[in-house]
């Protein structure tokens, strides 16, 4: 059986929270063992029984039940030793956190945490100038290498300490900076950081961060800047709030050498960024619309306006996330400072190509179509069966890894089905007298194993189990993953499932193929084979 922390409650049940206690009642009329007519029903039914009462306990019990569809199973079922004042669930919710914040500051302890970047700036004027002749004069340059590399360590729940150092040369010039900062919360809604850098740009800064509502925030950054010789105090105050729904605006002023004030609207909901943001100087005024819309489940597109007294430029392009911890970025730029191709791989490695000094219409179209297709080459005959090689090896792992537990499940669900047979054959002599939901098949697996109708293992024949779910010629499966389901078992562990279902209602064909974690809901008019 699985682990605790593994059970879905409700799909054991098959209930939502209405009808938790009319599906417990049904399941123990079902699976109690004094109600099975022999010892091997009886040791089957009793495994079964355990599942249900756990499940009904948490469920049924509304504080409980709070718990575990916040913080799963395992937060759930633990007995919490609680200060006798401490009564709301909100109390209980936040001690549950305080747990967790404490075991994942023994894991921080253990290491630091640092994140790199390396940038690589390339030249590529020369591949398109008619004036270079020599194919070795085309050959791209390197314009510039950066690297930066930051480290974090948290010290406690409410201070952390980060250090960071930059390098970068440029046409045979260098420069380098150091910085560590200290990130104290002195409360809940302010918090204090003081950093110094030490290099080409030396600094001190102070800032004070203060939440003034839960709309509203006030920044405070006191600054000291060495350069040429000479210390620049500079002081900078920002203010954001949250104006409309997702919409939050901001103004800052900078007093300092260059003083300077700047405002924007950032607008950002599950799928969508969108910003402008205006800022004047002494010698300029500068404005830049941003947009980010998510179109699929990986990909992004992108695009930004950049207008100011020396600078009028386009940027587009898109970001795709290939797995969970990678993501391949493409962008263009067209404007004054020419043509460029920004290409970005997760947060580690950036290289920007300069194509052309000034805009030029024919390169602006070769930066779009050349890197879309590399891209897709890339995916196709590369990343993809690479990506699948490493997924199948990772299944085919795991399942050996699970393979006693997934036996078991396999074992006890056969069993349960042995049990829910007289209650299957009782619905099905009731809803055949009432030409009500008759099961013809149900198969619950992968689309192989659906397609060969069972005849394979990853496909499991839950005919059985359907028929006695049926409750007044209706059956409600809500939107859960379906291997929880007592008689249920998972046959093609780590890939995705289907349950189908063929049935006869009121002596007409129907069909319906739901995924894993979709509802079903029958019968219905369009699940009628025509």
């Amino acid at each position: 059986m699985e682990s605790t922390e593994d059970e879905d409650f409700y799909a054991i049940l098959n209930a939502s929270e209405e009808d938790i206690k009319s599906s417990y009642r049904k399941l123990c009329l079902i699976f109690h063992p004094d109600k099975q007519s022999s010892d091997e029903t009886r040791a089957s039914a009793e495994t079964q029984f355990v599942r249900i009462q756990r499940a009904y306990n948490v469920l049924i019990d509304q504080n409980r039940r709070y718990i575990y569809d916040r913080c799963g199973a395992e937060a759930a079922m633990q007995e919490w030793t609680i200060d006798h004042r401490q009564t709301t669930m909100e109390d209980i919710l936040n001690e549950i956190e305080r747990r967790k914040r404490e075991a994942e500051k023994k894991r921080l302890e253990k290491g630091l945490s640092s994140v790199g970047k390396v940038t690589v700036q390339l030249n590529a004027t020369t591949l398109f100038d008619p004036d270079v002749e020599e194919f070795v004069d085309r050959v791209p340059e390197i314009g510039q290498i950066a690297i930066q590399q930051w480290f974090e360590r948290d010290f406690s729940s409410s201070s952390k300490g980060i250090a960071q150092f930059a390098l970068a040369t440029n046409n045979g010039y260098g420069s380098g900076v150091i910085s560590f900062a200290l990130q104290q919360r002195i409360t809940f809604y302010t918090q204090l950081m003081a950093n110094v850098s030490i290099g080409t740009n030396s600094a001190v800064s102070l800032t004070l961060g203060n939440r003034l509502s839960d709309t509203s925030a006030l920044d405070t950054t006191l600054k000291l800047s060495y350069l040429g010789g000479s210390l620049y105090p500079s002081l900078r105050i920002g203010f954001q709030r949250l104006l409309l729904g997702s919409t939050t605006g901001s103004i800052s002023y900078e007093i300092s050498k260059n003083p300077s004030i700047s405002s924007g609207l950032d607008y950002k909901a599950p799928g969508t960024n969108r910003s402008v943001h205006l800022t004047f100087t002494d010698s300029s005024t500068d404005l830049s619309v941003n947009l980010s819309q998510k179109i699929s489940s990986n990909t992004k597109i992108k695009g930004k306006i950049s207008i100011g007294n020396s600078l009028v430029s386009l940027s587009y392009g898109a970001s795709r996330r290939m797995s969970e911890n990678s993501t391949v970025t493409s962008m263009v730029e067209v404007g004054s400072p020419g043509v460029l191709v920004y290409l970005k791989l997760g947060t580690g490695f950036e290289c920007p190509i300069i194509l052309s000094p000034q805009p030029d219409l024919k390169l602006t179209i070769i930066a779009t179509v050349v890197p879309s297709l590399l891209a897709f080459a890339i995916k196709r005959f590369i990343i993809d069966p690479t990506r699948f090689k490493y997924e199948s090896e990772e299944i085919k792992r795991k399942r050996q890894e699970k393979n006693e537990m997934l036996s078991k499940m396999k074992t006890d669900a056969l069993n349960a089905i042995e049990i829910l047979k007289e209650a299957a054959n009782k619905k099905l002599i009731e809803e055949t007298a009432n030409e009500g939901i008759i099961i013809i098949k149900a198969l619950y697996g992968n689309l192989e194993g659906i397609k060969k109708d069972c005849q394979c293992d990853s496909a499991q024949d839950v005919t059985i189990v359907l028929q006695s779910m049926v409750n007044q010629s209706q059956i409600h499966i809500p939107d859960y993953s379906k291997t929880n389901i007592i008689g249920f078992y998972d046959p093609c562990f780590g890939e995705e499932k289907f349950l189908n279902v063929r049935y006869k209602f009121k002596g007409k064909l129907h069909e319906v193929t739901v995924n894993d974690k979709e509802s079903l809901s029958i019968p219905q008019r369009i699940h009628i084979v025509q």
